[in-house]
């Protein structure tokens, strides 16, 4: 995800300072070619792992998930349910939690409010970096409260034309850039402010602090023991497993569809230490949809657990 999103400010900082100074053409041309080759060499051996995956397996989000997992424009501004201040919110939603939090915003205000602010070059770029950001996490088909657009949005484009970007699924991911730079921005903002109040700097800072703090107090979250073997005779089967000779493993009742079962059997190979064909992710590869087949006789949920030694 990082290796695409981070060009966005990469990028527009790159442009940024070369507009400011100017530097020989030549020069520039010699260290932007000589950064892209070390990171391509860099970046190189991940890339052809990747690449290679995804042909074999055909590894594509569809647009279905693509548009699930986008940002809508009302998730920057709701509060989750588990901060206190913000307890009467709705449930969590997991990837479409993105409000960076009332003092940020209004920090930002401020520091593109006043002239000072309009006058950094800085805030221009962050403020434009977090507009980016902003509206390509929307994804190909921008919403806000629900509302689609009638138009599909700058992201679609970018899906058409840039390799690999239709294996990403959680665009909303995205507005961490968003974020990141409303940070950049609240810290201008907080400087502004505290020139401003000049001798009332102590008080202003405390102030600050509180606000902070206040609106990002947590409701305690209870959690709950986890026991991944309770039964006494699996335990002395993964204990069998743990000294057994090295190979991989395959757990039963084999079930996709059951991601508890699973993600357990893929947190029981910190137990047996063995390679396992098992475990949970966002993609299933071809092996686990046939292993997973109600022809195959043994995808029951209700048989019986068992580990093989393969």
């Amino acid at each position: 995800y990082f290796a695409y999103f981070g060009l966005l400010p990469l990028a527009a900082v790159g442009i940024a300072e070369m507009w400011r100074r100017r530097p020989p053409p030549v020069r520039t041309a010699v260290h932007v070619i000589a950064v892209a080759v070390l990171a391509a060499l860099v970046l190189a051996p991940v890339a052809r792992v990747y690449y290679r995956v995804r042909q074999e397996n055909n590894f594509r989000r569809t647009s279905d998930e693509i548009e699930r997992l986008s940002a809508d424009v009302s998730d920057y501004f709701r509060g989750h349910n588990r901060i206190w201040l913000w307890r009467h919110a709705r449930r969590g939603t997991g990837e479409h939690e993105l409000f960076p939090g009332a003092v940020v915003l209004v920090l930002a205000g401020i520091a593109l409010s006043t002239r000072r602010g309009r006058a950094t070059p800085h805030a221009g770029l962050y403020a434009a970096i977090a507009a980016t950001a902003f509206v390509l996490s929307l994804g190909p088909h921008p919403t806000a409260w629900g509302h689609r657009a009638a138009i599909a949005g700058p992201y679609q484009l970018l899906l058409d034309v840039v390799p690999g970007l239709d294996g990403l699924r959680a665009v909303s991911r995205m507005g961490l850039l968003v974020i990141l730079a409303l940070a950049v921005l609240a810290a201008q903002g907080a400087v502004v402010l505290l020139d401003r109040v000049g001798s009332g700097r102590t008080w202003v800072v405390v102030l600050l602090g509180a606000l902070i703090v206040t609106e990002s107090w947590a409701v305690p979250v209870r959690t709950a023991v986890f026991d991944p073997i309770p039964d006494p005779d699996d335990r002395r089967a993964y204990e069998f497993l743990r000294q057994s000779a090295a190979g991989p493993v395959l757990e039963l009742p084999f079930a996709t569809d059951d991601e508890a079962r699973q993600m357990t059997y893929q947190y029981l190979t910190l137990v047996h230490g063995h390679r396992t064909i098992n475990g949970r992710s966002s993609y299933d590869p071809p092996l686990l949809r046939l292993l997973s087949g109600r022809d195959q006789g043994f995808g029951d949920a209700n048989d019986l657990g068992a580990a093989v030694s393969c």
